[in-house]
């Protein structure tokens, strides 16, 4: 067991396109780890940003540390946690950032505040650069509740999502070639959806196909 007292720590993650014939993994030297008033970024190989956070004040089991090519959605797995921080920042490619304002944890819920896909290029220029890549988001979501959520290697688990005022943008193109991105390795267990107040809209070209505003959805035993 591994605890941090006031840590600022920078940590790179290997290239695995580097030892493409090791089977060596990013080991950590503990499983279960404590943080009180931490500051913490990932960074690629390359030394641009991957993951931030400060003011981190987590209690995680079973912590595993990803390589950047492990197509994961956070570079971190664990079973059981209790997290609280701000100002979290993740960009895994060159197309969007997710922003939070807050990440705090209260009776096993969850909770993310400010939710926010901020895309680094607009629609024109996402078709002209990823010309295979189906779709495109943008938007925000007032506040996210996860109840009972696990981060593990393979899946993520969550007995209750849900989400307040979500505004979301998808674009929808079609590909030149019929190729399907690789998905993330993560398995998603959701069993109950709730969704309070949304807006969703949905572009194919310049073209709106879809449009909601203030809907609301309620669905239980999705598993």
């Amino acid at each position: 067991r591994l605890k941090l007292s006031n840590p600022n720590l920078n940590i790179a993650l290997a290239n695995s396109t580097k030892n493409q014939n090791s089977d060596k993994k990013n080991e950590l030297p503990f499983r279960n780890l404590e943080i009180k008033n931490g500051n913490i970024s990932i960074f690629k190989s390359n030394k641009s940003k991957y993951f931030a956070v400060k003011n981190l004040n987590v209690n995680i089991k079973n912590v595993e540390l990803l390589d950047e090519n492990s197509n994961q959605l956070l570079p971190i797995g664990f079973d059981e946690q209790e997290i609280n921080g701000e100002d979290f920042y993740f960009r895994s490619s060159n197309i969007q950032i997710v922003k939070a304002d807050k990440i705090h944890t209260e009776n096993k819920v969850v909770s993310i505040d400010n939710f926010e896909i901020i895309p680094l290029l607009n629609a024109k220029q996402f078709a002209k650069n990823y010309p295979n890549k189906p779709n495109y988001f943008q938007g925000k979501i007032a506040k996210i509740d996860l109840k009972d959520f696990a981060l593990k290697v393979d899946k993520i688990s969550i007995s209750t999502l849900e989400m307040v005022q979500p505004d979301i943008k998808m674009y929808i193109f079609e590909p030149l070639q019929k190729k399907k991105d690789k998905p993330f390795n993560n398995n998603i267990i959701l069993e109950n959806l709730k969704i309070t107040n949304a807006n969703f809209k949905v572009l194919k070209g310049q073209n709106k196909i879809f449009s909601s505003e203030n809907m609301q959805i309620a669905v239980s035993e999705l598993v």
